[in-house]
């Protein structure tokens, strides 16, 4: 049986790095070879060989070179499978795929959805009329009035950039002072969302669709972060420790808020989603944010017999053995999650950790 070839774009960053590594190393339904593309020179995976079998530096998405670059490549590796990462490829090629062919099999979501996920005014007015979300709302840096805010939300209240990835822009509001300063340091960011402080759980979702039917999902809880210290609110992006979780109310959730998105404006739920919420104060998950591709978790999700990453790829392959059982990933055990920067994340059962490890 020949290699599955996968072409992988935004093969520098760590989330594409870590589906070359489930493709690899954790596959259950046969062997792939790894095509990598980036646009920056000076990113490690481009140059990392141990997960991707070849690499290419491309044009810029905002190129006019792009799609001849792209093309040119599925052709000349004779690509069976595309995964596209990097949210602007995400969009870009979505968009590109109303209009025309692409030589290779590929699971996107509609370009309408990933419109409007990647916004999260446009996200949060779909799903302004349910209990989905945290109470919020957004505002132009320079017009706001805070004063205003707490009469809506309350301290504390949770400030982030409306738009941007990694918590950029997030600091847990306390008081005036707070407001006022953040607003300050951050006079560059044009537009913040605001919302009620949730002080539960921070919980993500990755979701699996085919035509509008939920194939496979696996959730896990984080933590702490990378380099925590470096941000304000702690929240960096990339977890240090975490937890796998297998919450039928996480997952539940997390769907019918895609579904009701979905609905609303009239397309098919298709491709990878990830859903983070956080709980508020009586324990229910709360959406935050919908991201259009996967996450870094996935490795950790295919060492506990989670491969999302494979998953995605035989779906597009209309592999039949992926369709038998649907939903959510169960783990055998209760397992942690513990990552480092320049490490491979490791997975430790809990009883462990709390049996062996504690003085």
């Amino acid at each position: 049986m020949r290699k599955v070839n996968v072409l992988l774009t935004g093969i520098g960053g760590s989330t594409p790095r870590a589906i070359a590594k489930c493709l690899k190393k954790y596959s259950k339904y046969g062997k792939y070879r790894i095509i990598g593309t980036d646009c920056n020179p000076f990113v490690l995976g481009l140059y990392e060989k141990k997960y991707s079998d070849k690499s290419y530096l491309i044009p810029s998405v905002d190129s006019g070179e792009y799609w001849n670059v792209i093309l040119a490549i599925i052709k000349k590796e004779t690509i069976d499978v595309a995964v596209v990462q990097p949210e602007e490829e995400v969009e870009l090629w979505a968009k590109f795929l109303k209009n025309n062919a692409i030589p290779c099999k590929i699971l996107l979501p509609a370009y309408e959805l990933i419109v409007s996920l990647r916004n999260r005014e446009l996200m949060n007015d779909l799903l302004e009329d349910t209990n989905y979300i945290p109470k919020s709302f957004f505002f132009v840096n320079k017009n706001v009035n805070l004063k205003n805010i707490v009469k809506k939300i309350g301290y504390p209240y949770w400030l982030r950039s409306s738009k941007g990835s990694s918590g950029v822009g997030s600091l847990k509001i306390n008081n005036i002072e707070e407001g006022e300063a953040w607003l300050r340091i951050n006079s560059k960011i044009e537009k913040f969302t605001v919302s009620e402080y949730l002080p539960g759980r921070n919980l993500t979702c990755e979701c699996l669709f085919k035509n509008g039917k939920i194939i496979k999902s696996a959730c896990a809880e984080r933590f702490r972060y990378l380099m925590e210290k470096a941000a304000p609110s702690g929240i960096t992006g990339n977890i240090s420790f975490g937890r796998l979780i297998s919450e039928d109310k996480v997952y539940k959730i997390a769907t019918k808020a895609l579904y009701y998105i979905c609905k609303k404006i009239n397309v098919n739920a298709n491709g990878l989603l990830t859903v983070d919420l956080k709980e508020d104060k009586n324990g229910i998950p709360k959406v935050t944010e919908i991201n259009v591709r996967h996450v870094s978790l996935n490795t950790a999700f295919a060492m506990a017999g989670a491969n999302i990453a494979e998953d995605m790829v035989q779906v597009s392959l209309d592999n039949e053995k992926i369709f038998t059982e649907r939903g959510l990933y169960k783990y055998k055990n209760n397992y942690f999650i513990l990552r480092d920067i320049d490490s491979e994340p490791i997975i430790v059962k809990e009883e462990e950790v709390l049996k062996e490890y504690q003085i």
